[in-house]
């Protein structure tokens, strides 16, 4: 997801949408076992404000996650905004405190990539369920409790544990 600045030629306080659509990288989902759906959609707005270009935009993308209890897949949308500077390479020392994200153009090419996985992964919630009376799987036997009981003894206890079942 690159922008050529240099075919650009925004002038200052002038601004130009722009919009992506590409395959996202599976990898970048490979902690939470999921894959993308959909194509990544990008889209937004550039604008020169005399210095540096401001980028405001939204990623959109669907992508199928497992589930944290049970391992089943869930559907998750991403939509997100986002807000960022594309400034040229000769300017990173000027730019390495901004409180902002910041995109370094170059030779005139900005690549928004890693922008783009950076919101993506943000927008993930850290445990993804499938719904919100999902009952995981058996500690036990590792059978999905939202199908039906598994075979196992609820009275095997540790028995290391076994003066605090006394306590109830």
């Amino acid at each position: 997801m690159k922008i050529n600045l240099n075919k650009l030629k925004l002038a200052p306080y002038q601004q130009q949408d722009f919009h992506f659509e590409e395959h996202g990288d599976n990898q970048l989902l490979d902690s939470w076992g999921g894959q993308f759906l959909q194509p990544v959609r990008v889209e937004g707005t550039l604008e020169h404000n005399g210095k540096a270009i401001n980028m405001h935009g939204k990623v959109r993308a669907v992508v199928e996650l497992s589930c944290s209890r049970c391992l089943q897949p869930v559907t998750y949308t991403i939509n997100t905004s986002f807000f960022a500077i594309i400034a040229d390479e000769n300017r990173q020392e000027e730019f390495s405190q901004a409180e902002e994200d910041v995109v370094f153009s170059f030779d005139g090419i900005a690549d928004l990539t890693p922008l783009v996985q950076e919101v993506i992964i943000s927008d993930i919630p850290i445990s993804v369920i499938c719904q919100e009376k999902c009952k995981g799987l058996c500690a036990t036997c590792g059978k999905d409790l939202n199908t039906g009981t598994c075979g196992c003894r609820e009275d095997n206890i540790d028995p290391r544990w076994e003066k605090l079942k006394q306590l109830t």
